[in-house]
């Protein structure tokens, strides 16, 4: 659970605060006029403003250390400079250290990391577009914060540049940039980020984060390899407590900034998460690590998420990825860890989820699967996803909807990975199915497969062109698959290489939502390449008049041949597989399931500014202008509108029907 202690708050708030909390100390600006370089009392390179003149003065202790793009930016014949470097002589005692200026600073120790150094009460304040880049000691009470461009720690074994704390105000630190070699750089340092504010943190290849994070603003990582851990040990094998005052949205993106000699370059770039908790699976549910549990994690293009070794679930709030964006398995080739991701722990829907479930090791190793838990919709729309193999263990909807949204008219494209296991099971009061390509089995455990994404779709359960594996539907211990039918060439199609096993269990035909279908139309739903010998199941049609009457017949085909027998005795023998056919007696049209004793149930109306669904079994709301225009489309029973004032049409899918109500707001 994410504790707000007031530790946190109080180093935020001092950090923030702490140039006005202190008498302004004199300002030394920094000029180099002797081109020495060189920051000591002996050394007259600071200079005293006399009213626009700068008298050059040595280092005068207590002082402001002002660098406002004064230096020397050109060596002595002329040429220009992009980086004024600085070397620290001895122990400088500063009042605060202040860069605002677009130009870059080195600044280092002289020659001994332990005894060259800034000391202080103060803070080092980073404004400006400029770089920073340091590797002195900096003991400052009041650490540093950052509003503008970065500062950088550059080597693993430089002294702590930062101070006591760091605050990263839209600004952002690199730590270890020019490490790409084991051992790990530790990272100690607290990190603070102020609500509304963005903090980057650029990461060498090798970077164990130890320290604390405190705020609620956005915390975007760079990872610079494969070895960028969240633990709270340099071994990696601990809890991450270091994110228990965290409040924030995390972003996870790729520092591709480092060049590496050819065949040298990371495999992929990550962030690895660390726990000591063990899962125990997917219908126990226990042992998952909840640190993100109510954070948003956004996975930009080439960048992801890793485990520790073992088997361990992470959990996670809301998940956002950028194509490209990818979870995986552990973050080595191994064949024993299991990794599983439980997203959607935050109740919120997202609409176009283009994940990169990936197989780091290309090894068919380090097996991983996903859980969507909270009562949100999640719609998977990645596209990358057709050489994971082995490693995938499914996507399993425990709670709320997850749906597949994928191009059905190419072949080369798969939504969940081509996985030898379950590639999608659906559990008692969730839903799952969706628009696309599925290779592997769909298992149907209570709960609903919707066919299509929210609307009429297709669904094939099949491998990709040129590959085999079987993708066989199965339902039980009452689970239900619905279809929509809209007219004769609009309706919901699953089609399996496989079978289509029901287990006596229901087959749902509704009308959608706008409907015309004539008499003698025929719709062929479902075409299974296999049919199971005895199975059963039955079909129940929902939402249309009385003025239609649809019947459901089975048509059987030849789908293919196999074997039988050995030797001289072995026969080829017919594969049968088989079709689910609906046809049209009779006529109608409309809008579905509007049902008006279920408008009676329902309650929509407007307050504070938003509009309010209140009924049982609200499965979608969608609410439209008086221009006809969709401005909400969403399963959540409080709709925000901005204060728009005006007419809308709020129309409310539930379980019994849809309703069409207008409220004025």
């Amino acid at each position: 659970m994410r504790k707000n202690t007031f530790l946190s708050v109080a180093l935020l708030a001092a950090s923030v605060s702490v140039v006005n909390a202190q008498e302004a100390p004199k300002e030394l600006f920094w000029q180099n006029g002797s081109n020495t370089g060189i920051w000591s009392i002996m050394d007259s390179e600071w200079g005293e403003d006399l009213g626009g003149f700068y008298l050059p003065t040595g280092w005068q202790e207590g002082c402001m250390a002002v660098f406002n793009g004064g230096g020397a930016f050109a060596d002595t014949d002329g040429n220009a400079k992009t980086v004024e470097s600085i070397k620290v002589s001895g122990e400088m005692q500063v009042g605060g250290i202040k860069f605002d200026s677009d130009k870059n600073y080195s600044i280092s120790y002289s020659s001994d990391k332990a005894t060259d150094k800034i000391v202080g009460d103060g803070t080092l304040i980073k404004e400006g577009t400029g770089t920073l880049t340091l590797n002195v000691l900096n003991q400052l009470k009041g650490g540093t914060i950052v509003r503008g461009g970065q500062v950088n720690s550059d080597k693993k074994d430089s002294p702590n540049v930062f101070g006591d704390t760091i605050v990263l105000d839209n600004g952002s630190i690199g730590v270890a940039m020019s490490e790409i070699s084991t051992p790990a750089c530790q990272f100690t340092v607290p990190v603070g980020i102020p609500e509304g504010k963005v903090g980057s943190i650029w990461a060498g290849r090798y970077l164990q984060f130890t320290n604390k994070f405190y705020g609620k603003g956005t915390l975007v990582i760079y990872a610079g390899g494969e070895r960028t851990y969240i633990t709270d040990d340099k071994a990696g094998k601990k809890d991450m407590t270091c994110w228990d005052d965290f409040e924030g949205d995390l972003v996870v993106a790729a520092n591709k900034t480092v060049e590496y000699a050819e065949g040298k370059a990371p495999a992929f770039f990550g962030l690895q998460f660390n726990t000591t908790k063990t899962f125990t699976g997917v219908a126990d549910m226990e042992g998952i690590d909840s640190t993100l549990v109510n954070t948003k994690v956004t996975l930009k293009e080439d960048a992801g998420l890793t485990g520790v070794s073992g088997t361990r679930c992470f959990a996670i709030g809301e998940l956002n990825a950028e194509e490209g964006g990818f979870l995986s398995g552990y973050g080595s080739g191994s064949s024993n860890p299991v990794i599983w991701w439980s997203i959607g722990n935050s109740n919120t829907n997202v609409t176009s989820l283009p994940l990169w479930l990936r197989d780091n090791t290309k090894a068919n190793k380090n097996a991983f699967g996903v859980i969507k838990e909270g009562t949100g919709t999640y719609i998977f729309t990645g596209t990358k996803n057709s050489d994971t193999g082995k490693v995938f263990l499914g996507l399993h909807v425990k709670k709320g909807r997850a749906y597949i949204n994928t191009p059905v008219d190419d072949p080369t494209i798969t939504a969940l990975c081509r996985s030898e296991k379950t590639a999608m099971a659906i559990y008692e009061g969730a839903i799952g199915g969706g628009n696309g390509r599925i290779t592997s089995e769909v298992i149907v455990d209570g709960g609903t497969l919707e066919v299509g994404c929210q609307g009429i779709g297709q669904l094939i359960l099949d491998d990709i062109e040129g590959q085999s594996l079987k993708s066989p539907l199965t339902v039980k211990n009452g689970g239900t698959v619905e279809f929509e039918l809209a007219n004769a060439t609009s309706y919901d199609k699953l089609t399996s290489n496989n079978t289509a096993t029901f287990n006596g269990n229901k087959i749902i035909v509704k009308a959608a939502e706008t409907f015309d279908i004539k008499d003698g139309d025929s719709f062929t739903i479902l075409d299974a390449a296999i049919k199971p010998e005895g199975d059963t199941y039955e079909v129940e049609f929902q939402g249309f008049p009385a003025s239609l009457t649809l019947a459901a017949t089975e048509e059987s085909y030849q789908s293919g041949t196999k074997t039988e027998g050995e030797g001289e005795t072995a026969t080829e023998v017919p594969v049968m597989g088989y079709k689910i056919v609906i046809t049209a007696k009779g006529s109608g049209s409309g809008t579905g399931l509007e049902d008006f004793n279920v408008a009676d149930e329902l309650a929509v109306y407007a307050q504070n500014g938003s509009i309010v669904v209140k009924g049982a079994g609200v499965e979608n709301v969608i609410v439209m202008n008086t221009q006809g225009q969709v401005v909400a489309n969403t399963n959540a029973s409080i709709i925000p509108m901005n204060t728009v004032q005006g007419m809308y049409i709020v129309k409310v899918k539930t379980i019994a029907g849809i309703v069409t109500k207008k409220v004025i707001l």
